[in-house]
């Protein structure tokens, strides 16, 4: 046996929980397109899926930026549900009602939907920045809805049914909702096309908020009448449904009949006496403060 003198052996063993550790570490390309630290590792884990299984007592560990956008993705997610929390418990206080806030937020994943489009078509990956756009977009996008709902309550208020007052929504509110929506629109294209400075950090947000506005208000006008329309149907067969388990109304009897309407005569002519007498106490006591006044001014006065 021959040892080779100018080999190089390790010179350092790195130990994690007491176990011998090997660390592998590369830099990415970020000017490259679609290229980001969980895409690789993703890569790599399907590339090796079973190395632990061809090799017993050998551990796998993706960390690094991996590991960290893993953990703050985590984290953003728990953002997510206390955000949507947060929206529905403002909007049960504002429309006192708790069907109403599911119509509103019901545009919320029916709009994230429309981001995954959004950014396939930009050949983008949903990259950890990209995500906070779409926490933010949750308490944007609701905004619109929230204008059709309070419209269509209005509607209602005056006689409308649901069918009619949801019909009438979209067109009158159509402008307001249209300039809230261009506005916001064209003031994120610039940050998110780098017009006039390009800054990869914040473009994935400025996408995710500029076009997943537009989409979202696109799927206001139609989803958020169709809601609503829908909880109303929902609501009347689950009253039907509960009147048919308490059983039928039992209709009033003809003494009953008499009996509540001789209550409501006497309640009637007590209000209407009582009324009288209040404006007769006022009008006698208006008559003796004026003769009194008369009686002070002829009195003259002793010097």
């Amino acid at each position: 046996m021959r040892f080779d003198d100018s080999a190089s052996g390790i010179s350092v063993i790195k130990r994690k929980d007491w176990r011998r550790i090997i660390n592998v570490t590369a830099e990415i390309d970020e000017k490259a397109k679609g290229v980001t630290s969980v895409t690789v590792n993703r890569t790599l884990q399907d590339k090796f899926p079973d190395i632990e299984e061809k090799f017993p007592g050998y551990t796998v560990s993706y960390e690094g930026e991996f590991k960290d956008t893993s953990e703050s993705m985590s984290s953003l997610l728990k953002s997510f549900i206390v955000a949507a929390l947060g929206i529905y418990i403002i909007l049960v206080w504002i429309f006192r009602s708790l069907s109403h806030p599911f119509i509103i937020m019901g545009v919320i994943p029916l709009t994230l939907t429309g981001i995954i489009w959004i950014f396939f078509f930009h050949g983008l990956p949903l990259s950890f920045m990209a995500m906070m756009g779409v926490v933010g977009l949750a308490g944007v996008v609701v905004n619109n809805s929230i204008v059709l709902i309070d419209f269509i309550r209005v509607k209602r208020m005056q006689g409308f049914n649901p069918f009619d007052a949801a019909l009438d929504s979209s067109p009158k509110r159509l402008r307001p909702i249209f300039l809230t929506t261009v506005t916001t629109f064209f003031g994120l294209i610039p940050t998110a096309y780098g017009i006039g400075g390009y800054d990869p950090f914040l473009v994935p947000m400025a996408i995710c908020l500029s076009w997943g506005i537009a989409f979202g208000t696109i799927i206001t006008l139609f989803a958020t009448p169709i809601l609503y329309v829908a909880f109303a149907d929902l609501r009347l067969v689950f009253f039907r449904k509960y009147q048919e388990v308490l059983g039928p109304e039992k209709k009033p009897t003809l003494e009953q009949i008499e009996t509540e309407i001789e209550q409501t005569v006497k309640t009637d002519i007590l209000t209407e006496i009582h009324a009288e007498l209040r404006d007769e106490i006022k009008k006698i006591a208006h008559e003796e403060i004026a003769k009194k006044l008369t009686a002070e001014k002829k009195t003259p006065r002793k010097k």
